[in-house]
């Protein structure tokens, strides 16, 4: 159950951060150069492109986070938890996991109220063109659930040792 679980977060994550990102990108690609087109030929620039353009940002950073979590592709302590006895690396991954979770979960829960103030009030920047910067703030909920969900898989995972089949022996693992 945990590896289905753990494989649709993995699927879902993964096409979140394809689709986001990438054509999120590509749009941010396309509306500079139209706006640096129309500013340099026409002295007309897009009115509140860079509020159109952090909107975006935010989304994209929050649609990869998790697939770098998920994928091991994230900044972490591997200098030191690769030196480590294979003893003690489980619980210094299960303690990681720990710190994670609570993070992220503290994390996810203020977004969320961050998220829905915004909303309620309908906020918007002071630029010519008003952009709902909810909108924006909507990704951060998300992104941080994607997240939390990454870090209690691994630390599951930690938690229940695996038998696998070392050379005719069993051999009991922590992760």
């Amino acid at each position: 159950m945990l590896r289905k679980l753990e494989s649709a977060n993995y699927r879902l994550n993964r096409r979140l951060c394809l689709y986001i990102s990438g054509w999120g990108l590509m749009l941010i690609m396309a509306l500079l150069i139209l706006d640096a087109g129309l500013r340099t030929f026409f002295a007309r620039p897009i009115w509140g492109m860079m509020d159109i353009i952090e909107i975006i940002l935010v989304w994209i950073v929050f649609a990869a986070f998790a697939y770098a979590l998920i994928t091991g592709h994230h900044v972490r302590m591997t200098l030191v938890v690769d030196r480590l006895p294979p003893r003690v690396r489980p619980k210094f991954e299960t303690f990681g996991s720990l710190i994670g979770v609570a993070f992220f979960g503290t994390f996810t829960y203020l977004a969320c109220v961050y998220f829905w103030e915004s909303f309620l009030v309908k906020e918007v920047p002071m630029s010519p063109i008003p952009s709902p910067v909810w909108l924006g703030k909507a990704a951060m909920p998300i992104g941080g659930l994607f997240i939390l969900f990454s870090f209690v898989f691994r630390l599951i995972r930690s938690l229940r040792p695996t038998r696998e089949v070392v050379e005719g022996a069993e051999e009991i693992k922590g992760f």
